[in-house]
């Protein structure tokens, strides 16, 4: 059984090829970022890290 490909694509053409999608593509993620790995291995990633073991330990402690 083959489904009907949906007809709710905005674009003309393929998404690799075409150049408002890009540019939508790319505003998309410059307001919201581009997943966790754009803010891997940076300070504020560690920074984040500390926080949330902090985070941790003193729910552990208020816990107990």
């Amino acid at each position: 059984m083959t489904r009907k490909p949906s007809s709710n694509w905005p674009y003309k053409t393929n998404a690799p090829q075409n150049r408002e999608w890009k540019k939508d593509r790319k505003e998309l993620f410059n307001r919201h970022g581009n997943g966790w790995y754009r803010f891997a291995g940076t300070r504020s990633y560690q920074e984040y890290l500390k926080e949330l073991k902090i985070k941790k330990w003193n729910a552990l402690i208020v816990d107990t």
